[in-house]
């Protein structure tokens, strides 16, 4: 159902899952039995109630999960972070799913997102180190690459854009055209306002 984009009935299936797992009549052992199970449809549940919108209990469904695995985790954060929760407690949240996550991609896109956060807590520096760890992964996620090149115009560090421009055309020729065509937009804007600020600079 949630696949198919029936978000609803799915809301309402995976609800009437956890009432019947977890019912009174169903002593403690049972529900021990089936706490993997019940662990999977919370989660499931949480990532239905985020597409809603509904942050808050898609955040209570995650925190309720026992032993998440790495999409329960990134829920977990992400819910958080829509939820206004202090930018330190996000950036833990990602740091535990950043542990489970299996293979360089999902580590680069783990490593921007906590980059993010990390300059709302701890500034730019740790930002930009959180940034350049992900761009060293393969394939590198282009919001880390976005991200670097937006700091180093921030903090006016040319060395910095010039390092964040290079990585950039690098992704653009060695990545494949699934990657690589769907950004081409926002590094064609992105490119355009490095020019314009350089002219008004000159």
């Amino acid at each position: 159902l949630e696949k198919e984009g029936l978000l609803n009935p799915a809301r309402s299936a995976f609800i009437a899952a956890i009432d019947i797992i977890t019912r009174p009549q169903n002593n403690e052992q049972r529900i021990d039995k089936n706490m993997e199970i019940l662990d999977k449809i919370r989660q499931n549940l949480g990532g239905v109630l985020y597409k809603m919108g509904e942050f808050n209990e898609a955040e209570k469904q995650f925190t309720l999960t026992t032993d998440k695995d790495f999409y329960g985790q990134i829920g977990l954060a992400l819910s958080a972070s829509r939820n206004g929760k202090h930018p330190q407690d996000v950036y833990d949240a990602y740091a535990k799913s950043l542990d489970m996550a299996k293979g360089d991609q999902m580590k680069s896109q783990v490593l921007a997102a906590m980059a993010t956060i990390a300059y709302k807590v701890q500034g730019g520096e740790a930002s930009k180190t959180l940034l350049f760890q992900s761009c060293q992964l393969q394939p590198p996620c282009i919001n880390a690459l976005f991200s670097l090149l937006v700091l180093g115009i921030k903090q006016s560090d040319a060395n910095l854009i010039g390092a964040a421009i290079g990585e950039i055309e690098r992704f653009e020729k060695e990545q494949p055209p699934d990657l690589v065509l769907p950004c081409l937009g926002d590094i064609a804007w992105l490119k355009s306002l490095l020019l314009t600020l350089q002219a008004k600079h000159n």
